[in-house]
């Protein structure tokens, strides 16, 4: 609206979620990671859970997804409740049209249905990121970045890219 600029939190916040006004991150704080909550104005700040060190974080649905350190995956409640969903996880993306984690292992990209806990292999390979554009599995591997739809796999950049960020049908 043109107003000045305020600053919500002084930690450095990751993992950013805007939900019905409350926003969501993660942030370091006594040398462990905490995942807080405030109002989208900045009030009402309080921590949810304090995890040591969380590597990735999304939020779903009222439900709290979080990679810890060891590769293990939970989902936690914001009333607290938490469960372990997969061991050996590198990192995981959500995909919400499918209600499942698109996770990556040591054998690939396996998708892990939120609702039915059943895991199915998207990807078998390498791989260091995934994530959904459009109909499509967009995988980071090795600097690469590879398309894999109706069965296909394509390197669509081989250019030693470090990070892949999706946003709509754009990558």
């Amino acid at each position: 609206d043109g107003s000045a600029a305020t600053v919500l939190a002084y930690e450095t916040p990751r993992f950013l979620h805007l939900t019905n006004g409350r926003l969501y991150y993660v942030a370091s704080s006594g040398g462990e990671d905490c995942v807080i909550r405030m109002n989208a104005d900045g009030t009402s700040r309080e921590v949810l859970d304090r995890a040591g060190v969380i590597l990735r974080f999304a939020l779903h649905d009222g439900v709290m997804y979080l990679l810890d350190a060891n590769g293990s995956l939970k989902e936690r409640t914001l009333s607290g409740e938490e469960s372990g969903l997969m061991e050996g996880v590198a990192d995981f993306s959500l995909d919400v049209q499918g209600n499942a984690l698109l996770c990556v292992t040591q054998e690939g990209v396996v998708s892990f249905g939120i609702d039915t806990g059943k895991t199915t292999t998207l990807y078998a390979g390498g791989a260091d990121q995934a994530a959904l554009c459009g109909d499509a599995l967009l995988v980071r591997s090795g600097g690469n970045l590879l398309r894999v739809a109706n069965g296909q796999t394509a390197t669509i950049r081989r250019d030693g890219a470090a990070l892949m960020g999706v946003y709509g049908q754009k990558v």
